[in-house]
């Protein structure tokens, strides 16, 4: 009798739980059919939670937050029909049939309409490249001197194509919304969302690093990127940034065994360095003075300092990941792909032990800044706080999601991990905080680096979030 008297209750209380989940599953569907429908009211939605931890609250304003919405816009004239000057100078010109002309300084955001002008001032060169849409259908064809480039598929049929001023990227309106897409490898790389009408023409400005759309009253833009390009070598892979012994420089590692040293202020090349091997990740001491560099054929040591030389190592039973530096830079920490973590001597290049990780291994290392701790990544998605000394690792979460290929080392004690992207390494710690310089690699190629203006390290609040899966964030 007590038996079936408690199983009655577990039944109600389980029924319970049942109906408060369904119904937050129904009020999550709801407010991300809110953030699909109408950016705006997302966001106006969106605003209104976070205050917990809740999954669905989370899962909601990751949506809300997910498309870029425009930073500036302007009225123009009913009649404008197009932009006058593509790329987008000093001013923004549009243009109506009869060949009426108005204008703004691309600046001037306090600036809310569009003022007459006498002429429309010239469009751009031919490039070589053209873009043609299929009629009844989303495939964009991307010519290059009337060869066919690659073929495109976007969502719905664009109905205003605008190539990028480098041609690297395409600008495509469909309806209200401007999908930019990557030509090399075709995919779409952001969306673009809040025009307020169906867009009618698209212009980019002349850094390539931000879009104008125009409708029929409005002309809005939004900021696709920030930073300033110091690299621009389409022809080669950059695969990490280091530190340099020499303030306002840095190391630009490229998949070729290039090593070079620019200035941070004009991406000049102080000086370089070559390895003969496929580098496939690196790694610098905060000190910038050496190296590690985790190549096809053979992993590196290199000296960055005085005298060039490359020492050669390798490791058995191990896929090597991206290594980790100690903060006196004695040892190196190298996680091996579902495997233990193996530290080496700096010095020497041997190896001083293997620190196993439980269930499924390791994916990725960092070493905290505060206290010089390693944590590791776990392949299932655990983050572990290692003892070296004892080597023991001890679970301090489990994801249960994606493996984190790069660990974040952020406030006293905690770490973030960052599952596609890039991380960064302690370049210069300043007491209990480092400076750091965000550099972007475009596409998997990771073809242009990028530097945006230093923020402290910790901040005050959350960690920075990458604008894209292709940025990667190194220290200063």
């Amino acid at each position: 009798m007590l038996t079936g008297v408690t199983l009655q209750g577990v039944h109600g209380r389980l029924a319970a739980i049942n109906i408060q989940q369904a119904g937050i599953y129904q009020q999550t569907n709801h407010a991300l059919s809110v953030v699909k429908t109408d950016v705006y009211d997302g966001l106006r939605l969106a605003a209104t939670l976070g205050g917990d931890e809740s999954a669905a609250h989370a899962d909601v304003v990751t949506g809300a937050l997910a498309d870029p919405v425009p930073d500036d816009a302007f009225t123009v004239p009913p009649g404008a029909t197009r932009f006058a000057d593509t790329p987008v100078g000093q001013r923004v010109v549009v243009v109506a049939r009869n060949g009426t002309s108005w204008s703004r300084a691309a600046r001037a955001v306090d600036q809310r309409a569009a003022q007459p002008i006498r002429a429309p001032i010239g469009g751009s060169p031919p490039s070589g490249w053209t873009v043609r849409a299929e009629p009844a259908s989303g495939v964009v064809d991307v010519f290059h001197r009337r060869s066919l480039y690659r073929r495109i598929a976007l969502p719905a049929s664009p109905a205003v194509l605008e190539l990028s001023p480098n041609q690297r990227e395409l600008a495509a309106g469909v309806g209200a919304e401007v999908e930019v897409v990557d030509i090399d490898s075709g995919m779409i790389r952001t969306t673009l969302r809040g025009a307020p009408g169906t867009i009618t023409d698209l212009a980019w400005n002349t850094d390539g690093d931000r879009v104008w759309a125009l409708t029929a009253r409005k002309a809005v833009s939004w900021s696709i990127r920030q930073g300033r390009i110091l690299l621009d070598e389409p022809q080669r892979w950059f695969q990490a940034i280091l530190p340099a012994q020499e303030r306002g420089q840095a190391w630009v590692v490229s998949r070729d065994g290039l090593l070079r040293r620019i200035g941070l202020a004009a991406g000049n090349v102080v000086e370089s360095r070559h390895v003969d091997d496929v580098i496939l990740s690196a790694a610098g001491n905060c000190q910038g003075t050496t190296a590690v560099l985790i190549g096809l054929h053979k992993d590196w040591i290199i000296s960055l300092a005085g005298v060039p030389g490359a020492r050669p190592f390798q490791l058995h039973d191990c896929v090597e990941a991206r290594p980790a530096f100690s903060l006196d830079s004695s040892s190196i920490f190298i996680p091996c792909t579902q495997g233990p973590v193996v530290q080496l001597s700096a010095a020497t290049g041997r190896e001083v032990q293997r620190i196993l990780i439980l269930q499924k291994g390791a994916n990725a290392v960092a070493v905290a800044p505060s206290s010089g701790r390693l944590i590791v990544g776990g392949w299932g998605g655990e983050l572990f706080q290692v003892d070296v000394t004892g080597r023991s690792a001890r679970l301090l979460r489990d994801n249960e999601c994606h493996p984190p290929c790069w660990l974040w080392p952020w406030r006293r004690g905690r770490t973030a991990s960052w599952p596609s992207g890039k991380a960064p390494a302690c370049w210069d710690a300043r007491g209990s905080a480092c400076w750091i310089t965000v550099a972007a690699g475009r596409g998997t190629t990771s073809r242009t680096f990028r530097r945006i203006p230093s923020f402290r390290w910790p901040p005050r609040s959350a960690p920075p979030a990458p604008s894209s899966p292709w940025a990667t964030a190194t220290a200063r």
